[in-house]
Formats: structure tokens, sequence, C-alpha cells
């Protein structure tokens, strides 16, 4: 299968180490207007993200967990640039050191205009401390809820300030690589939902989508 590329999107993986002590990331598309992106815009746009992502994820998540930072790539074409979270210090966690299980996350669902294939985006996101959930094991407290929104509408926002020297300003975006009705094309995110359930990989409460996984 041919790699598929497109012009100006950047893809963000943000990374976590969880209890296990294994990688667990999320896989986001944002598009800008680097064509290509240069390592400065890269680093620059790495930088933003991180700082507006953890600063919210860290406040609900186990200090058991941590935060890695992200790696961004130009996948515009073969030949974009990346930049990597080699360098970039953990930022544990500041909840109890109890932490939900590894195969659990939190579920923001991402809206765009038009339906397709799967219904919408979707985002897990792991490492929340136990104490984030509500008696029954499955439910966010509003707390969690009210946090998980503000790490995606802070990091949105921090994104479009991005200069246009550095490929901003970004959005974020569903990418539909293979979509038959309209394949290589994009959709912008136009709201989310914190899901109030948490996700799992077998069974509803939700099931985890493919975007999440573990690396040893």
């Amino acid at each position: 299968m041919p790699a598929i590329y497109k012009a100006q999107v950047v893809q963000i993986i943000p990374h976590y180490s969880i209890r296990s002590g294994n990688d667990s990331v999320n896989v986001t598309y944002w598009l800008g207007t680097g064509a290509p992106y240069s390592q400065l815009g890269l680093d620059d746009i790495r930088a933003n993200f991180d700082t507006a992502w953890q600063a919210q994820w860290s406040t609900i998540a186990s200090s058991r967990n941590s935060y890695k930072g992200s790696v961004v790539t130009d996948v515009g074409s073969a030949f974009g640039l990346e930049s990597g979270n080699e360098t970039f210090v953990a930022v544990p966690g500041a909840g109890s050191p109890t932490s939900i299980a590894d195969q659990v996350a939190a579920l923001i669902s991402l809206h765009v205009a038009e339906r397709y294939k799967g219904g919408h985006g979707r985002i897990y996101v792991p490492g929340l401390a136990n104490n984030m959930l509500e008696d029954d094991g499955s439910t966010l407290q509003p707390a969690a809820i009210t946090a998980l929104g503000n790490m995606w509408n802070n990091t949105v926002t921090a994104m479009a300030a991005i200069s246009a020297g550095n490929g901003g300003p970004l959005k974020p975006i569903v990418w539909h690589k293979k979509w038959a009705a309209h394949p290589n094309t994009t959709a912008d995110i136009l709201s989310i939902t914190v899901q109030p359930l948490t996700a799992t990989q077998r069974r509803r409460i939700r099931k985890v989508s493919r975007h999440k996984k573990k690396v040893a």
C-alpha cells in the first residue's frame, strides 16, 4: 500500500508513560500553512502543543504516569521533516498514585460537518488517576470532564496562535485518507464532546480505538 500524503498537514502524536511502563499514544492531525514546514516551525508547533496539552492532562493524571512530549511530522510529502520528543523532560501527573487500568481511557469525540463511516473521530486519553472516576468506576468526575475539555480548547487556541513564519495558524482536522466518497480529504473539527463514560478495549463502557496503542 503506497504512503498517503497531504500538503500542509502535520501529524502530532503525544506520548504518555502509563503505569505498566509502556508508552501509550494518540494520533492527531492539524492543518496549517507550511509548504513544507521548516525544522524551526515544527519545533515551535511541538513546543506549543506540549505546553497546552500537558498542562491540563497532568492535573487529572496519576502521579505514576507521565506525559513524555509529542512527535510532530510534516506529512505533506515523503521529504517532510520531524520534530521528536527525545529531549522532552517528562511531566508526571499531579493526581493520586492509583491509576485507572492500562486498557481504560477517557474518550473525546470529535465532530465534523459531514457524517462518514465510523461516525466521528475519537481521542482516547490514558493515564488518569483513579479518583477522577465516580464510585461506579466508569463515570468521569465533573472535574475530569472540565479538564479534558480545557485541554482540547486550550491546545486549539495555542495552535491557532502560531505565527505564519512557523506554519501557523493551525487547526484540528479529521484526515480521511481512504474514504471512498472523498479520498485523501480533510474535515475541520467543529466541536468536541468529552464523554462521561470511560472507554475500554473490549466492551462498553466503550470500545478503544486502534489509535490508542502501546509499544514496548
